[in-house]
């Protein structure tokens, strides 16, 4: 997706450079944080949940393999990348159930008849009964 940049806003704090954008597709997006690029991930919830199940099954078939394999360098490091990343994928998992709980909060009382689709959207999305 491209992003025509409409406006820019920046400020400096003791953590460094924070430069936000705001674009046709996104009401503030940040692209600097801390003095640091960043990219902002826009991943729908049951994208993070599958991508967490398949982290956790080829750490899993890795380890149980690993005796039968020379152990390596690489490959602890790279068992140790994919539980930072699945640790990663589980936070940002836990952060969006948390937004949407918020959501579902503000909606129950500004926007009620929409609550109940937007409910069963992302129960549907999660594969759960409950948000």
């Amino acid at each position: 997706m491209e992003h025509s940049i409409k406006s820019m806003s920046s400020v400096t704090t003791e953590h460094g450079l924070a430069v936000f954008i705001r674009s046709q597709w996104t009401d503030s997006l940040p692209v600097m944080l801390s003095s640091h690029p960043v990219v902002e991930a826009r991943l729908k919830v049951s994208d993070v949940l599958e991508y967490m199940q398949a982290i956790e099954m080829a750490v899993s078939c890795v380890r149980e393999h690993q005796q039968e394999i020379k152990p390596s360098p690489a490959i602890v490091d790279a068992l140790n990348t994919l539980d930072h990343l699945q640790w990663k994928l589980e936070r940002m998992a836990n952060e969006a159930s948390a937004m949407h709980a918020s959501v579902v909060e503000h909606m129950a009382e500004h926007k009620p008849e929409i609550m109940q689709d937007y409910l069963s959207a992302f129960s549907k999305a999660v594969g759960e009964g409950e948000v």
